[in-house]
């Protein structure tokens, strides 16, 4: 559980219809060879698996 929840708008800037997101969930991946190990928060988001926002672009800058 997050120690505060926050509102969440959708790709097209709508906002989400699960809400506030409350919680996340620490993964450790691989991606192009290189491990990381990063925060997601979890929320419904309808047909997409997962959306990476522009804070996780600029840090690991694919």
């Amino acid at each position: 559980r997050l120690p505060r929840s926050f509102k969440v708008k959708n790709v097209d800037g709508s906002p989400n219809t699960a809400g506030c997101i409350t919680h996340g969930i620490w993964v450790a991946y691989e991606f192009a060879g290189k491990k990381f190990k990063d925060m997601f928060h979890i929320t419904d988001l309808g047909d997409q698996k997962i959306i990476l926002g522009m804070p996780w672009l600029e840090s690991h800058n694919p």
